[in-house]
């Protein structure tokens, strides 16, 4: 996969070997999550934002038709884009920068977040996820999590969710909740430092808030 249409922020400290956060976003919003990170924590951290991607296929883990009359199918294109950004972007950035992180976490909101789990079953390359507001209503996922183990680098996971997301009038959208505290259990039995906070309101509520505080405690633990 050749990937020349991403749009690439970085806020870099002057530690290079202070840890590697990557956060894929739906739009470029680095500075809006950097300065609310900066709020609330002072962890030196090297932040790397992604976003223009093709949010519906990039970050979903296998093909599911349109959730709704005017959406789009989502074409699980998850695993090539995992392997571009493992293989070929992070590694070009971290050698052009000269960092040499001592932990990497990778952060998504919504299916952002879907896809950080995801990866955390597929790659040995992160040490620390964060799915802040998650989109593990995702069909079939929860199966898949409880199916198959994680990655042995995976140290912690972040989860977070509004709590009026359950109460979507999408009914494939409502089970978000239970799913979210499903695998949070699962998550816990399995020995992986596992938090989930809930926030007010519904999905699109303080949305780079949400994303800092996920990293804030990624970053911490």
């Amino acid at each position: 996969m050749e990937r020349d249409d991403l749009v690439i922020e970085t806020f870099f400290d002057s530690d290079k070997t202070a840890p590697l956060v990557v956060l894929n976003s739906y739009m470029k919003n680095g500075e809006i999550v950097k300065a609310e990170l900066d709020k609330i924590t002072s962890i030196e951290a090297n932040l790397i934002v992604i976003s223009n991607l093709h949010w519906d296929d990039d970050l979903t883990p296998w093909p599911i038709p349109p959730i709704s009359r005017h959406d789009t199918p989502c074409q699980g294109k998850a695993e090539q884009y995992l392997d571009h950004l493992i293989k070929k972007l992070l590694p070009s950035i971290e050698e052009k920068a000269g960092l040499r992180p001592r932990k990497k976490i990778l952060a998504g909101y919504s299916l952002g977040g879907l896809f950080a789990i995801y990866a955390g079953f597929k790659t040995n390359y992160f040490d620390s996820l964060v799915s802040a507001s998650g989109s593990l209503w995702y069909p079939s996922f929860l199966d898949y999590a409880k199916e198959n183990p994680l990655r042995p680098t995976v140290k912690s996971i972040y989860l977070s969710l509004g709590d009026r997301e359950k109460h979507s009038k999408n009914k494939i959208l409502q089970p978000v909740e239970d799913n979210t505290l499903e695998l949070h259990r699962l998550l816990t039995e399995r020995g992986i430092e596992t938090i989930l906070q809930m926030n007010a309101g519904n999905h699109f509520v303080d949305e780079e808030k949400r994303m800092a505080k996920g990293i804030a405690w990624a970053l911490n633990n």
